[in-house]
């Protein structure tokens, strides 16, 4: 046995694993080689200082605290996703109200609505002196109402919302979407109408979000 094979199987001689064999082996090499003896000594003293090292008991209510903090890390983990999921439910539901404000514009045309509420609102003697502007912001209130506060019924009951915060969100959302398309279909009328009907939309989506989303949610509230 050399010095190589000796040191290999100290560990093993301290610990009695050896079979007897390897051990007088063992024993025979370290008693003529003085450098595997040393190695022998530090190996034999560092194995009675791990043995009189104290060995711990473990603290009863460490299960306890465990479980306490991986349910905890749980719950931060299902409480992240649903916001996110939140959020991307409010897009999705202010994309499907321009979808839907859109779509009623290409059946009944902005054009086609303000002259209509004219007529049958100036045939009463209050109405009589209300000027295009109003017509047009009242008209660009009903294309922003409708649509966000159907889809905000909807979006509040299934997403348990916050509704003003949310509600706001869905309808500044909504009018990053169809403002632009209002300024390029109706081009050709003077900008004064156009500003008020793009007025009126914004101010008809903040009220149906933020009054939808209310809705739906504590609709959610009260059956649950």
């Amino acid at each position: 046995m050399d010095c190589h094979d000796a040191q290999s199987q100290m560990t093993a001689y301290l610990s009695g694993d050896l079979l007897a064999e390897d051990y007088r082996a063992v024993e025979a090499h370290v008693s003529s080689c003085s450098s595997c003896r040393v190695e022998l000594d530090s190996f034999h003293q560092l194995w009675e200082a791990l043995a009189a090292f104290p060995v711990g008991s473990p603290d009863p209510n460490l299960d306890r605290r465990i479980l306490a903090q991986v349910s905890a890390e749980l719950l931060d983990a299902r409480t992240v996703p649903a916001a996110a999921i939140r959020w991307w439910g409010i897009a999705v539901a202010a994309l499907a109200a321009a979808a839907l404000s859109i779509g009623n514009s290409v059946l009944l045309p902005y054009e086609v609505a303000f002259q209509w509420c004219s007529r049958t609102l100036r045939a009463y003697a209050l109405f009589a002196d209300v000027s295009d502007t109003s017509f047009f912001f009242v008209v660009g209130t009903f294309y922003g109402l409708v649509p966000l506060l159907v889809v905000g019924l909807l979006s509040g009951w299934l997403l348990r919302t916050r509704p003003l915060i949310h509600g706001t969100a869905a309808s500044l959302a909504f009018a990053v979407f169809v403002l632009p398309y209002v300024i390029i279909v109706c081009s050709a009328l003077p900008a004064v109408f156009t500003l008020s009907l793009m007025v009126g939309i914004v101010v008809g989506a903040l009220s149906g979000g933020v009054g939808g989303f209310w809705a739906g949610t504590h609709r959610w509230r009260l059956a649950h």
